[in-house]
């Protein structure tokens, strides 16, 4: 670690969430120049090993395969092995690490039924009673995030998905809580809206509701919550969907 990345973590502990903006970025920009180097790095010194196992194995094999000398096989193999690390490897985690958003959610029964309590990223939430209502804590951005509309989306009536006093000033609820509005999100700052879902009466031998977050940013639309559900599913990014199961 370099001292510069020492500095911010140790301010990144002593502050936790609570940190300037400005800040912010100028970590994000270390941290994503940080992986550039270190892809850098990696490929010139796969390359360096590559040409020492040459000159070793060049004084102590003389053997071959397919009419490739060991030494050769050494090189290609070092060589590839670098270039697939910092073309990919590192490139890969660096998505996965800095993707807008992780999700994990945990459903919490209003009622005291301990075994409705679910916590997944993709599951089976269970409704046993008719009029019954769960609350979910949903959503930890993981990057950078400004302008992500979210539409909640249910694939039956009678089961309602909606958004019921949202945490955090950052988060703006449509009008008719079937979604919500993220703005300035800064790294590791948790998003917590509080997702609502009841269902009125039984759902009958029909096929379970499916509940969906959907991203609807680059959809077009006049107004933040006048999409229809089938539009929204049609032209929107899922990002999370739910089965119900009575």
């Amino acid at each position: 670690m370099t001292l510069t990345g020492w500095i911010l973590n140790w301010f990144d502990n002593r502050r936790g969430t609570k940190k300037h903006p400005v800040y912010q970025r100028f970590r994000e920009a270390y941290h994503e120049s940080n992986q550039v180097t270190r892809a850098s790095q990696i490929q010139s010194g796969s390359w360096v090993i590559a040409v020492i196992l040459y000159h070793i194995l060049s004084n102590l094999t003389q053997g071959s395969v397919y009419g490739i000398r060991y030494p050769g096989i050494a090189v290609s193999i070092v060589g590839v092995i670098g270039l697939f690390t910092s073309f990919f490897a590192i490139p890969g985690l660096y998505y996965h690490q800095n993707k807008p958003f992780k999700f994990s959610v945990s459903w919490f029964p209003l009622r005291d039924k301990s075994y409705l309590i679910k916590k997944s990223e993709e599951g089976i939430l269970r409704l046993s009673t008719v009029g019954e209502e769960v609350i979910a804590v949903v959503l930890r951005s993981m990057g950078s995030v400004d302008g992500i509309d979210i539409q909640l989306v249910s694939t039956n009536p009678d089961v309602q998905f909606k958004v019921d006093g949202p945490l955090g000033s950052s988060l703006n609820p449509y009008p008719d809580d079937n979604g919500f509005y993220t703005r300035d999100q800064v790294t590791d700052e948790i998003i917590t809206p509080v997702l609502n879902v009841e269902k009125s009466r039984d759902i009958g031998s029909g096929p379970n509701p499916i509940l969906h977050l959907v991203d609807v940013s680059n959809v077009e639309y006049q107004r933040r919550g006048e999409l229809s559900n089938n539009k929204a599913l049609k032209k929107g990014v899922k990002l999370l969907s739910i089965e119900v199961e009575e």
